[in-house]
């Protein structure tokens, strides 16, 4: 499986890793795998019908997640806000992330976007594990459990709650054991900004 996009490109570039990854999509109009890519919705529902009878917490990660979008789509102008949205989405709704096994500030945002994984689903009870191998500079998908013919492949994305999954990706799970009450909008409230600063040095 070729790794069609990954992160170490920032210090040649000058762009963020995730920003040069939508370049790369945008501009490549003759890749026939992301031709493909075009045809397929990857973008959340709730971006295009925001609803603000969400729960407040929802509302707030939502406010936040359109923040940093927005703060992205403003560094790309020479694309219409279609164009745009496809990029952006088919990024951050399909790419991994990659391990470089090296030390860099970056190694949590080198992301890749992997032909045909980016077809496996989510699931808690995952049947695989996916990863590089240095050894044969290639990633590969390998089975933990035994598959039936014909039975879906699926790996975990993340220990993600339901709220993460909804914004990220447009969808939840009847059953999350990752699942967690989040306080931070409360806190954001009630606490100084010098205060908020205090907790976020300590790594909260």
């Amino acid at each position: 499986m070729p790794v069609l996009l990954t992160g170490m490109v920032k210090k040649y570039f000058g762009h963020a890793v995730e920003e040069f990854n939508y370049l790369f999509i945008l501009q490549n109009k003759i890749n026939p795998y992301i031709e493909f890519l075009r045809s397929i919705q990857s973008i959340p529902q709730w971006c295009t019908f925001y609803n603000d009878k969400y729960p407040r917490q929802l509302i707030h990660k939502m406010n936040k997640h359109l923040n940093k979008y927005n703060q992205s789509r403003n560094k790309f102008s020479q694309y219409n806000d279609e164009e745009f949205k496809w990029a952006y989405y088919t990024i951050n709704t399909r790419c991994v992330h990659f391990d470089m096994e090296i030390d860099s500030k970056d190694q949590d945002n080198n992301l890749c976007l992997i032909s045909y994984l980016d077809f496996v689903n989510h699931s808690i009870e995952s049947s695989t594990i996916s990863k590089f191998n240095h050894l044969t500079h290639s990633y590969e998908i390998r089975t933990i459990k035994s598959i039936d013919l014909n039975e879906q492949i699926t790996f975990l994305y993340n220990s993600h709650s339901n709220v993460d999954l909804f914004i990220e990706y447009g969808f939840i799970l009847s059953s999350n054991p990752y699942n967690q009450l989040n306080i931070e909008y409360e806190l954001e409230q009630i606490l100084s900004n010098q205060q908020i600063q205090l907790i976020k040095s300590f790594n909260y």
